[in-house]
């Protein structure tokens, strides 16, 4: 009886210790609380993850429609571990996926996601979100952002987004930064 006892624990332990191992052999990095396996070749930029992004041409939301590009470029490098997965300057496509031209009453909304970074001169694509931004709010008169009209504007205030607007978007499905 105690053979069989000592045979159930040891391979228990054995179990455990195998999956210590494993569990250990794969790796990971915590970066703002999102892991990302490290340990193979295909790791991923996880979702919920930030990407800043500077506009590079201006968006209005008294001139655009639904599914115009834009583009822009990273401005804070992304990696994972140790590892540059995003440089800094990447160029970044978007689209604009909401736009609510304001009328008397309604405040104009521009709405816009990053759907692909070039990474070292290879397309990826991307799926990352933002808030809309909504005219009369601190966030449309941040960094680059502005609202465009007069006092008592006949048509109502325009969002505007100026070249050089930072924007942050989260990446809202994980994607491999395939890179050389």
């Amino acid at each position: 009886m105690r053979s069989h006892v000592s045979l159930a624990a040891a391979t228990a332990a054995a179990w455990l210790i195998g999956f210590a191992c494993l569990s250990g052999c794969l790796g990971s990095d915590q970066r703002d609380g999102r892991l990302a396996d490290v340990g193979s070749a295909a790791a991923a930029i996880q979702a919920g993850t930030p990407l800043t992004v500077r506009l590079a041409s201006g968006v209005s939301s008294e001139t655009a429609r639904v599914g115009d590009p834009w583009t822009g470029s990273v401005v804070t490098t992304v990696t994972i571990g140790s590892r540059e997965a995003i440089r800094a300057g990447s160029p970044v496509h978007g689209v604009v996926t909401a736009v609510h031209v304001a009328e008397r009453g309604p405040r104009a909304i521009l709405d816009s996601a990053v759907v692909g970074i070039d990474i070292e001169g290879e397309p990826v694509d991307v799926k990352a979100i933002t808030e809309p931004v909504v005219a009369g709010t601190p966030r449309a008169l941040g960094d680059g952002a502005r609202v465009a009209g007069m006092a008592t504007p006949p048509k109502g205030d325009a969002v505007v987004l100026e070249p050089g607007a930072l924007m942050t978007f989260t990446v809202s499905e994980p994607f491999v930064p395939r890179r050389g």
